[in-house]
């Protein structure tokens, strides 16, 4: 929610004015050379790790702002229902039980 006298924007307006092209081009490059490594697997298995390590619900990979987060940041990622997360963490679940 912005106010009247919210400044941010402006502020990283200006930020982004001020600084030095060629070092902004370079942080782009190092920013699309990981965006590159992060994959939609590689997401998925984060999402399914922080899932369990937080505790949360898993209904939570249903949430409207985290998926407009994800959405933001790699458009063409498509996040699994809960059902799905709740079935994959049963069964990795059961593999190391099996294991250990």
């Amino acid at each position: 929610m912005h106010h009247g006298n919210d400044k941010s924007t402006g502020n990283l307006c200006q930020h982004i004015q001020k600084c030095d092209r060629n070092q902004s081009e370079g942080s782009v490059k190092m920013m699309e050379e990981y965006a590159e490594l992060c994959t939609l697997e590689v997401l998925y298995w984060k999402l399914l790790h922080w899932v369990v390590r937080k505790n949360w619900l898993y209904i939570i990979v249903e949430d409207e702002e985290l998926l407009d987060i994800f959405k933001t940041l790699k458009p063409e990622v498509e996040i699994p229902c809960a059902n799905t997360i709740s079935t994959d963490i049963k069964e990795l679940s059961s593999v190391d039980d099996a294991s250990g």
